[in-house]
């Protein structure tokens, strides 16, 4: 009867100071710091959101930097939701929402028109033969009306 006494209390023990330490060890946050730098932040306008690639780093109380799991905090932006326009995104702790840093994503006008003002040099090629933009010359127009000369560079990523 001793025994199972003693391992009784040698057990309810063992978890007072288990609790005792889980009570000492709650972390305080006092800033975040957001990386974004390896995330998609310019997006053409209906594009979805992607936070792939965001970090968010906390400092400690102690001064010490930890990066933070996506639990611990939140976004206010969704993923997924089509970005319509320059958005500002707020990134807060879970356990401390008053700690908090905003960063913005861009969204730049789709293009929807293009015009060729000057036609490529070479137009008659054989099969297998591979486009050469020289001479080539496309005017865009974005929905504001903005338009733009592109530079040839940009007709040859098209690998045609």
């Amino acid at each position: 009867m001793k025994n199972k006494l003693f391992s009784i209390m040698l057990v309810v023990f063992m978890v007072a100071m288990s609790l005792v330490t889980l009570v000492g060890c709650t972390v305080t946050y006092v800033s975040i710091r957001i990386d974004s730098e390896a995330m998609k932040t310019d997006y053409v306008k209906g594009e979805a959101l992607s936070y792939e690639g965001l970090k968010v780093y906390a400092t400690t109380d102690k001064g010490e930097e930890v990066e933070l799991t996506a639990e611990q905090y939140t976004l206010s932006v969704e993923a997924g939701t089509k970005v319509e326009k320059k958005t500002t995104i707020t990134v807060a702790l879970v356990d401390q929402p008053e700690i908090s840093e905003k960063f913005n994503v861009k969204c730049h006008n789709e293009i929807v028109s293009a015009e060729i003002k000057t036609h490529a040099t070479k137009l008659e090629y054989l099969v297998g033969e591979r486009f050469d933009a020289t001479g080539l010359v496309v005017t865009v127009t974005r929905e504001n009306g903005e338009k733009k000369t592109l530079p040839t560079v940009s007709h040859t990523k098209l690998n045609l």
